[in-house]
């Protein structure tokens, strides 16, 4: 398995393939943006829950971000992050390059990435996946279809660098493969996650998910304001 080192020191290739998939990109590997995590905060406050007291482990994933990044967060509570990972977006999803997520829906058979708030449910065990984790949408009309839809976080093959560097040298695009619309991880990762969240949850913790893009509009269907200012204090159940 090739790491993050492996990808870094590939880093001109990588540039060359995304200078092809699209014109204007963010700068490769700069460190990570805290307004996803801030807009996680603003979310869990809007529905009823203390971000600082009430959760125990948070995982934000910044849809801005291209898919070679570690664009997922896991946060401890009080702590920095224990673990960034890579994570897919839904096919529905991708841009043109498919190495950006560009469209969101909440839609059944979209095949599309879903934003906002989830509340991480029990692993359970999965025909397709071996495993899967299941996920609720706490807000109505953006994400609260996600049972029916059956997105979970699972392991994936293709959410792995070996994927990025064969999509480099067969599409000159350094890009994961996509789901259906799940956060799908990496087979490690997702070990790591599983057992996280089953220590948490066994002790009667809670963990939530949030997933953001600015370019999907997050703030905007949330209510908050640009600059993460609440604008109405309705609690999402």
């Amino acid at each position: 398995m090739f790491s993050g080192l492996a990808i870094q020191a590939l880093q001109p290739l990588i540039a060359a393939g995304i200078q092809s998939a699209q014109p204007v990109v963010e700068p490769l590997f700069e460190p990570p943006d805290h307004e996803a995590r801030e807009e996680a905060y603003q979310a869990l406050q809007m529905a009823g829950v203390n971000p600082y007291t009430e959760v125990d482990l948070l995982v934000v994933i910044d849809f801005d971000r291209p898919s070679y990044e570690r664009r997922l967060a896991i946060y401890e509570r009080g702590a920095c992050p224990i673990r960034y990972c890579l994570v897919s977006h839904g096919i529905g999803s991708g841009n043109p390059s498919k190495l950006f997520a560009d469209g969101f829906s909440n839609q059944p058979g979209s095949n599309q990435t879903s934003l906002g708030l989830f509340q991480v449910g029990w692993a359970r065990p999965s025909s397709k996946f071996g495993t899967s984790i299941e996920l609720d949408g706490l807000q109505p009309g953006l994400n609260h279809l996600a049972r029916p839809r059956k997105i979970v976080m699972h392991p994936a093959w293709y959410v792995s660098y070996d994927c990025i560097l064969t999509n480099v040298s067969d599409e000159g695009c350094p890009r994961l493969g996509q789901s259906r619309g799940c956060p799908a991880l990496s087979a490690k990762d997702f070990a790591f996650f599983q057992e996280r969240t089953q220590e948490v949850q066994q002790g009667g913790g809670n963990v939530f998910l949030y997933a953001y893009s600015s370019r999907g509009g997050s703030s905007t269907a949330l209510g908050l304001k640009k600059s993460g200012s609440p604008l109405a204090t309705t609690n999402h159940h």
